[in-house]
C-alpha cells in the first residue's frame, strides 16, 4: 500500500496486485461538510483503475447507507465515479467509507475513512 495523495477531505492509496488485475485506488469526498442534520450530503467515490466498471457501496459507522449500497459507477477512460446523497445521518460525527467491489480486470478497494458531521 502506498499513499499518493492526503488532504483534509481525501486520502488516496494505492494497493498493488499481483497477476494479471489492476490495483485500484478509491477516494471519497463530501459537500457539503460539515453539513446540518436533515440537510443533502452528497458523498462522492472516485475509483482509479484500468476501465473500472461496477459498483460501489457507501457506508456510514459500518453499516450500508440506504438507497447506497450497490451505486454504478460512470466510467470516463481510467476513472469511474459514483455518488450518494442523503440526508437521513443525524447530527454528529460519522465514519464513512466507499468500497469499490472491482471486476475482472480491476481489484477491489476501500476509500480511508472519512469523518463527515
Amino acid at each position: 500500500i502506498s499513499v499518493l495523495s492526503a488532504t483534509a477531505g481525501a486520502l488516496t492509496v494505492r494497493v498493488s496486485a499481483p497477476g494479471g488485475t489492476t490495483a485500484t485506488s478509491t477516494t471519497l469526498a463530501s459537500s457539503p461538510n460539515p453539513a446540518s442534520a436533515g440537510v443533502g450530503v452528497t458523498f462522492t467515490a472516485t475509483v482509479t483503475g484500468s476501465a473500472p466498471t461496477g459498483s460501489v457501496a457507501f457506508a456510514a459507522n459500518g453499516a450500508t447507507m440506504a438507497g447506497c449500497g450497490a451505486v454504478g459507477l460512470v466510467t470516463n477512460g481510467n476513472v469511474g465515479t459514483a455518488t450518494c446523497t442523503s440526508s437521513s445521518l443525524p447530527a454528529g460525527t460519522h465514519s464513512i467509507v466507499a468500497s469499490y467491489g472491482g471486476n475482472a480486470g480491476n481489484t477491489a478497494s476501500v476509500s480511508a475513512r472519512s469523518n463527515s458531521a
